[in-house]
C-alpha cells in the first residue's frame, strides 16, 4: 500500500452552544498566537477586571477545572466563509456524563487586530468575546 492516506473524521459539536470539534489526529496548524505555544496548557481564557461594562471583553473569562491545551489552528467555513479557529483540546475530565471516545476541542476565531478571542454562538447567533489572556 504505498499511496496510503489517513483519513482524519472530524465532526463539529456543539459545547453549550459553542463552537466545537470532535475528532482524533486532526491535523491541526503548529502556529502559536498570543504568544501562546502548541501544546501549552491553561486553566483560564480571558481576563476578569472589575472596571469596565459587564459585557465588554474585559469582563468575560472561561475558567476550566481541568486544564486545556493548545492544539494549533485550523480552518473551517463559518458563516458562509473560510475562518481560522485557535483549538483548545478540552480535558476528558471535563464532562461528568458520558466522557466522548474522542478528543473535543474548543474552538475560538483569534482577532489579532484587536487582541481578541471570538467565540460564537450557533444557538443564539451571538458572540462572546475574550481578551487574549491566558493563565
Amino acid at each position: 500500500m504505498e499511496n496510503y492516506t489517513e483519513m482524519t473524521l472530524m465532526k463539529r459539536v456543539l459545547l453549550s452552544g459553542y463552537t466545537g470539534l470532535k475528532g482524533n489526529n486532526i491535523d491541526f496548524q503548529p502556529e502559536p498566537l498570543f504568544g501562546l505555544e502548541v501544546g501549552t496548557k491553561v486553566k483560564q481564557i480571558g481576563r476578569y477586571k472589575t472596571k469596565g461594562s459587564p459585557t465588554s471583553s474585559s469582563c468575560r473569562v472561561d475558567v476550566f477545572t481541568h486544564p486545556v491545551q493548545y492544539s494549533g489552528t485550523i480552518v473551517l467555513e463559518h458563516n458562509d466563509k473560510l475562518t481560522k479557529f485557535m483549538a483548545f483540546q478540552l480535558d476528558k475530565r471535563e464532562f461528568t456524563k458520558n466522557p466522548p471516545k474522542e478528543k473535543v476541542y474548543s474552538l475560538y476565531i483569534p482577532d489579532l487586530k484587536h487582541n481578541d478571542l471570538i467565540l460564537p454562538n450557533i444557538k443564539t447567533q451571538s458572540i462572546r468575546i475574550y481578551r487574549a489572556h491566558f493563565e
